[in-house]
């Protein structure tokens, strides 16, 4: 046994030793071949993003070599490909997570214009979803956090990339039943969404004309979704979402008041009650939607507080997770804007 574990050891050590040179290699025969061998677009993508994914001596080194930029231009030409274009995402997910550098990369090379078209044909593909999931997530790495992402989410916002997401989700979601992993589509979603809505306000307003939150909302209602309890990925970033979408913005608290979205996250409260990242994303949510005392359709939203028991739910929150700080300082913030207008 132990002459085994000294093997394995050094297969590691092997490993390590050579991803520096894994990178260059790979990164090489996709520029030379990419765009003209759809196989071995495939193949080099595919060990790009398994060479990259937690590995951010390998991202970095993606960075130096240019690797985004061969990644987009090949998924450009070949986007009429699945396998190419699923993988093409996954490598620019992978690049992304973690790295200022590739992301800023990213919106010099037009990734978010390629990722989009990709999107927009997955109607094309059989067995379309994995690549929408593909998408999702290149469009969430390339847009999260602000070191060179700020870019990538307005160039998201000039192309109306919001759109993209929400018609995608939208016409897909009666087959997501089918799939053996349904939370792992809408998921994708809902992380890119609140992504592009970080901070900018017109991909916010975006959401609202294509009716992003009413998408959200029918989405953790849909019955290969339910039930929560065992999606807990899905039920923070839907909270996550909805809480990046009404931030500040009239447009989407109304939406939510529409929806009934209160109930959904209050679902959510009593489903996950004792996970921390869960409830602290869904006071966020309602807190956002509840927060603008002037608003018409706040005031309708904390009414539906008090008709949903949210005021319940989030007290069992304060007490289950009364050591929590970020848990504390979000239920307390959600009563105090939802009391503004219940009489108990």
């Amino acid at each position: 046994d132990n002459d085994d574990d000294d093997d394995d050891d050094d297969d590691a050590q092997i490993v390590q030793q050579h991803r520096p040179a894994a990178v260059d290699a790979t990164v090489a025969a996709l520029r030379a071949h990419g765009k003209k061998n759809a196989h071995v677009a495939e193949f080099a993508c595919s060990a790009l993003a398994a060479l990259c994914k937690g590995q951010p001596d390998n991202t970095a080194r993606c960075a130096a070599v240019g690797a985004v930029a061969d990644v987009v231009a090949t998924v450009k030409t070949c986007a009429h490909v699945r396998s190419v274009a699923m993988c093409g995402c996954r490598a620019l997910c992978r690049m992304c997570e973690g790295n200022a550098e590739n992301r800023a990369l990213c919106a010099n090379a037009g990734a978010v214009d390629v990722v989009v078209l990709v999107l927009q044909r997955c109607g094309w593909f059989e067995h379309c979803q994995p690549v929408m999931g593909a998408c999702y997530q290149a469009l969430s790495a390339m847009c999260s956090g602000f070191a060179g992402a700020v870019a990538n989410r307005s160039r998201c916002a000039a192309i109306d990339a919001v759109s993209a997401v929400v018609n995608s989700l939208r016409d897909h979601l009666p087959t997501l039943s089918l799939a053996p992993l349904a939370a792992y589509v809408p998921r994708g979603a809902f992380e890119a969404l609140a992504a592009m809505c970080t901070g900018h306000p017109e991909n916010r307003t975006l959401c609202r004309t294509c009716d992003a939150v009413g998408v959200v909302v029918a989405t953790l209602r849909f019955p290969s979704v339910l039930p929560l309890k065992s999606n807990p990925r899905l039920a923070r970033s839907a909270c996550e979402t909805l809480q990046h979408m009404c931030a500040g913005h009239a447009g989407n608290v109304a939406l939510c008041a529409t929806h009934n979205a209160v109930d959904a996250v209050v679902a959510i409260l009593h489903a996950h009650t004792g996970n921390a990242k869960i409830v602290a994303a869904a006071c966020g949510a309602l807190t956002a939607m509840c927060c603008d005392g002037t608003c018409e359709a706040s005031s309708a939203n904390r009414t539906r507080c008090a008709v949903a028991t949210a005021v319940g739910a989030v007290v069992a929150v304060l007490q289950h997770h009364v050591e929590n700080v970020l848990v504390v300082q979000r239920g307390c913030s959600t009563l105090r804007v939802m009391l503004s207008l219940i009489h108990i």
